[in-house]
Formats: structure tokens, sequence, C-alpha cells
């Protein structure tokens, strides 16, 4: 029996029988109760039969919350754990093959290297939260491999994430009107630039493979998203906006000079007259401590810490988040995270936990090659998706993204792109 002939079954059956534990639930239950068993049956129904459409659901809710685990109940949480079961069961009954991937075997070091820092853990909580987090993101690596089989999947997702972030931008506006640096619903500023720094590039993507007005609305959307990234304030953003404008004029520089030209022109135009004092300062400040603002001196006093910590637990670190339980021990001010990826998996992890999460970077950069694509499509999707990934490794170096949704989720379209490529297609087994 196929696949098809299963989900003709599925959808024959099934059916039926939710409607029928419907008229059941409400002839027992209290309205309320009833209606609450109703909604989780057909989220559960929906979920077998359109796994994807909960996916995409999910990626709609990614500027909302951070993907963690145990700290508070969200409906990205909720949702992730109703995908994680459905999923299974959906590939239970269909007898479905999970993805082949290259990254599979440095997840798993990272994940080994993690489980033995908790040796060495300061609060062991904290580590088990941080390592219940990497597995849970790692579902959702996978999901993503899982559900971008075709360029239309990727495309579909990357509209998704911009219009909703467009959205839960304008709510939060809306309902925080007076607040100096925005960041939407992610809650942290730095890391809604993070974000935006990898939508810009991929908004341009679509721009340059639509027509008409259809060209027209993304550039605008590209204009709007830059704005917004000037409006988080954040430098370690800007230097993620620098990052991914190099990758992109090194590829489309000559071959597409007037597209280029016309999109520079535009972002200028919008930094020169939309750009709030907020922006001049926060940019100025960059390579000048001011007074006023003596953060740069505070990462620096993390930094610090951080290679010391280092030397004294080279191998196993202090556990997976524990930075911040230890960095006033060696010289620093202020207990907190320390604001730069690299230095938060080595204090960590050690050096078991920096290698196999550096060769899971170099191996997605690697994987961006475009020399063995020869469609117009997909080359330009690796280019801008290198742009998107430039500018995660850059912000990378200003806060701790080791466990941020955004890197996750990037990994999947690095991947699933990498696979889309004709002569990869068959080392993708589903």
């Amino acid at each position: 029996m196929n696949r098809a002939s299963v989900l003709r079954m599925s959808t024959r059956y099934v059916l039926p029988f939710v409607f029928i534990l419907m008229l059941a639930t409400l002839s027992v239950f209290e309205i309320k109760y009833g209606l609450l068993a109703i909604t989780a049956t057909l989220s559960i129904t929906l979920a077998l039969l359109r796994p994807k459409a909960i996916y995409f659901f999910m990626v709609a809710l990614l500027p909302v919350t951070a993907f963690d685990v145990l700290s508070n109940v969200s409906y990205v949480r909720l949702i992730g754990l109703l995908l994680t079961v459905c999923l299974g069961l959906r590939i239970a009954m269909l007898r479905i093959r999970a993805p082949q991937d290259h990254l599979y075997k440095y997840f798993g070091l990272f994940f080994i290297a993690g489980t033995l820092s908790l040796f060495s853990a300061t609060d062991l909580n904290i580590s088990l939260v941080r390592l219940l987090t990497y597995l849970s993101l790692f579902l959702f690596y996978f999901f993503g491999r899982y559900f971008f089989r075709r360029l239309h999947d990727v495309n579909m997702s990357v509209n998704i994430l911009i219009l909703s972030t467009l959205f839960f931008q304008f709510l939060g506006v809306t309902t925080h009107p007076s607040r100096q640096r925005i960041s939407a619903g992610v809650g942290d500023p730095n890391g809604y630039a993070a974000l935006l720094d990898v939508l810009i590039p991929l908004a341009i993507y679509r721009a340059l493979n639509v027509s008409g007005i259809r060209r027209v609305l993304y550039l605008a959307i590209i204009i709007a998203l830059t704005v917004l990234l000037m409006l988080t304030g954040s430098r370690g953003g800007y230097l993620g906006f620098v990052a991914a404008a190099c990758v992109l004029l090194y590829h489309y520089g000559t071959r597409r000079i007037l597209a280029v030209t016309v999109l520079t022109v535009c972002i200028a135009g919008t930094v020169y007259f939309a750009a709030p004092d907020l922006f001049w300062q926060r940019a100025d400040s960059i390579t000048v401590s001011q007074k006023r603002d003596s953060s740069i001196d505070l990462r620096l006093g993390h930094y610090r810490a951080a290679l010391l910590m280092f030397l004294d637990h080279p191998l196993t670190g202090v556990g997976i988040g524990n930075f911040r339980l230890n960095n006033l021990k060696y010289g620093d001010v202020r207990s907190q995270v320390v604001h730069d990826t690299y230095l938060e998996v080595l204090t960590g992890g050690g050096l078991l936990s920096l290698i196999p999460f550096l060769m899971i970077e170099l191996t997605c950069w690697r994987s961006l090659s475009i020399k063995e694509c020869n469609e117009k499509a997909l080359s330009d999707l690796l280019i801008c998706l290198k742009a998107s990934f430039a500018s995660l490794l850059t912000t990378g170096l200003f806060l701790s993204a080791a466990y941020d949704k955004t890197l996750w989720f990037s990994f999947s379209l690095i991947s699933s792109a990498y696979y889309a490529i004709p002569s990869k297609m068959e080392l993708c087994t589903f």
C-alpha cells in the first residue's frame, strides 16, 4: 500500500471519528472544557494529516518568542511538542525515511559535549534546560529538512517569516509605542536585529525572482526591514548588515550592477533621511566608547573573564549556560551572558563543544557554493543565504546566539538549499 492510499484511508476514517468524538465531548463535559478538548483534537488531526501547515504556523511564530524549554509555556513550544508527536506518528504509520544530512554527526558530537559539561556545571538545572533547548532546536532543524523538499517550500517559509515579522512589529508598536529600541516579540533588540539581518537578503532573493508589482512590493519590504534594523539600535546588527552587503556586492557587483546600484541608492537614501538620532549615536559608539554608553567596556570585561575561564576549564567548560554564575570570580563586574556566541560555547562546553559547533558553521558555509548550480533561482537563493549567514556569523560576535532559533532556522534553510542542487538530489533520501 502506497503513501497516498494510507493518507486517503486516514482521511476517510479519522475525520468521522473526530466528528463523533466532538459530539460525545460536548454531551459529556461542560462547554468550555468540551471546546478545549475539541480544539486539541482538531489540532492533532490537522498535524497528522497536514503537518506542513503546523510547521509553517510555527515559522510564523518565530518572531514572537524564544524557542526555549521549561521556562514558560508558549504557543511555539506547544506547537513544537504537537508537531513532534504527530510527525513521529506519521513517520511510523507511513514508514517514511528521515532525510539524510551531512550535519547530523556534528549535531551528535555537540550534544555529547553538552552532556559531558553537566559534570562540571555550577548549576545543573540551567545546563539541563540549555541541553533540552538544544534538543528542541535540533527537532526544529529536522522539521525544516523534512518539509523543505522543493524550492517552493523554501520560498513559502521565507514569505511567511517576513510577513509575520512585519505584522508582529506593527503589533508591538501599537501596544508599546514609547520604546526607544524596538524588538517586536523577540524581546532583545540585538536578537531582533539578527533576525532582520537574515530577512533582508532573503527579501532581496525574492525580489530578484519576481517581476512587476510583486518586485515593487518586495523592494518596499526591503526598505521597511532596513528601517526596522536601524530602530533596533543594535551595533552588532549594523555590522551584520555590512557583512551581508559585502557578500551581495561580491557576487552581484558585476553581473547585476544596475539592480545593485538601485537597491544601494534606496537603502542609502533611507538611512540618510529616515535614520533617527539613536542610529547615529549607536553607530558612532562602535569604535568609540562613550561615557553615556559603557556597554562596550562591559563586554570587554566579559571577554577577558571568558578567556581566563577557558584556561581553567579547557575541555568541558563550566557547564552550558553557566558563564554568568562564574564570571565574577575572574574579575568581571556584572553577572551576565558573555555576549559572544563562540566564547559562550567555549566557556560552557569547552573545546569539546566549540569544535563541533564550528564544524557545523563551516560545513554550512561550504554548502553555499554556487559553482555546482546552474539554475538562476537556486543560485540567487544560495548567494542570499550566504549573505544572511555572514550576517549571523558577524552578529554572533556580539550576542550569545548558539541556542537561538534564527540561527537554527538558517541551518535548515542552508541544508535544504544544498540538497536542492540537482547534483546533490540523489544524496537526500526521504
